[in-house]
């Protein structure tokens, strides 16, 4: 069949071109699926370590923040215990009065009688008679010192009395509003938690200690400092308390939603535990914060909040990942979230970096679709290469 001169001078021509092409169609689809396996894997680790890092700067953020406040709030503390002292100090009369003290976290009231504060000196010790600090509820109605000491360094400011040997103390002078916009007198923190435990800010300050840190104020959560008060003779008769609440920090609320992960990615805050737990601190733009999303499920019915704040804890301070399949309201069909999740100790947050997958990982698409046209291209070069032998190989054959 192949014995003449023509038909050996174009099967070799046609080897000669087919052969090689075969060879690189060979080696070009071999590495690009190692290739595509390369540029897969690779994407994925940079991925991690950058839902990580904005997860862990954001954290860092929030630790700055919290050693700015805690540096300020011992400056506040400072500028009080001054008023104090230029007002003449603080002393117990011998005058009681009733004060129906509730406590601020299980809301029981107790009646007591306790003596009046009095800012000044006593007659007995040289002075025109100290003046009561009063029981005002009234914003609009001046209390001293307390709001002497907010008009020098804003935040808020409060004066406890000790209510017994326990060391419970009652808010009997303050510029913290309460919910239905009194100020919030009456109210006193427990010396022992409803848990049993001691509560770390009186146990502080009932030994003559300052305590500077989170605190948990009437309804919410702040940063403050406390210092105790003492009388004539160096006992403790009470505390002082400045401080700003936790999420108020408007610098730190914006920093933290302007960051951009991808196309629609976003920075959220939930709470860790207790009656803040699972509820939106800082939401995407602020559209859902105080919402409870603790109960949240996947399509498959997994609890993945929940499991979000669990895993963030055990983790210690480390940033952990986590995927998870979401559908939001008016989407035909869930896509993969990935969230990157640190736990903040010192504020009980569970800061979470989120975006989907999809928009993530649009460069490996780009990457593979690349490859895959030059596979493409690579074959119509093999096709050209052989037609143009064919030809070639017949002209010279003939």
């Amino acid at each position: 069949m192949f014995k003449t001169i023509k038909s050996k001078i174009i099967i070799s021509g046609i080897l000669a071109v087919l052969i090689p092409v075969i060879l690189i169609l060979t080696l070009v689809s071999r590495e690009k699926a190692n290739i595509s396996k390369t540029v897969v894997k690779e994407v994925s680790k940079q991925l991690n370590e950058h839902m990580q890092s904005v997860a862990s700067d954001a954290y860092s953020l929030c630790e700055s923040q919290q050693e700015l406040l805690e540096k300020v709030m011992r400056s506040n503390m400072n500028v009080m215990l001054d008023v104090i002292k230029n007002k003449g100090g603080l002393t117990l009369a011998s005058e009681t009065v009733s004060w129906t003290a509730i406590n601020q976290i299980n809301k029981k009231e107790a009646v007591v009688m306790l003596p009046k504060m009095t800012a000044g000196k006593s007659w007995i010790d040289g002075g025109s008679g100290g003046s009561w600090l009063g029981q005002n509820f009234e914003k609009g109605t001046p209390t001293p010192i307390v709001d002497d000491v907010v008009a020098l360094v804003d935040g808020t400011c409060t004066i406890f009395q000790k209510m017994n040997d326990a060391g419970d103390m009652l808010r009997i002078a303050t510029n913290v509003i309460n919910k239905e916009g009194k100020r919030a007198i009456s109210t006193f923190i427990p010396a022992t938690e409803e848990s049993g435990a001691k509560n770390p800010i009186i146990q502080a300050v009932m030994s003559g200690q300052n305590y500077t840190g989170r605190a948990f104020v009437v309804d919410g959560w702040y940063i403050t400092s406390y210092s105790p008060l003492k009388d004539q003779n160096g006992a403790i008769i009470g505390m002082a308390y400045v401080g700003v609440r936790q999420e108020s920090v408007e610098s730190l609320r914006k920093a933290i939603m302007d960051i951009k992960i991808g196309k629609t990615g976003y920075v959220f805050v939930l709470g860790g535990s207790g009656q803040q737990m699972g509820h939106y601190i800082i939401s995407y733009k602020g559209a859902a914060d105080g919402k409870n999303i603790y109960e949240a499920k996947d399509p498959t019915g997994r609890m993945v909040i929940k499991e979000m704040i669990e895993l963030s804890k055990k983790a210690g301070g480390k940033a952990i990942l986590y995927e998870y399949p979401w559908q939001n309201a008016g989407e035909k069909e869930p896509r993969l979230k990935m969230a990157s999740v640190i736990y903040f100790e010192k504020w009980d947050w569970v800061i979470g970096a989120s975006a989907y997958l999809d928009e993530l990982t649009q460069t490996t698409d780009i990457i593979n679709a690349d490859i895959n046209k030059l596979f493409t291209n690579s074959i119509i070069a093999a096709a050209i290469a052989l037609v143009l032998a064919l030809l070639l190989t017949v002209t010279i054959g003939n």
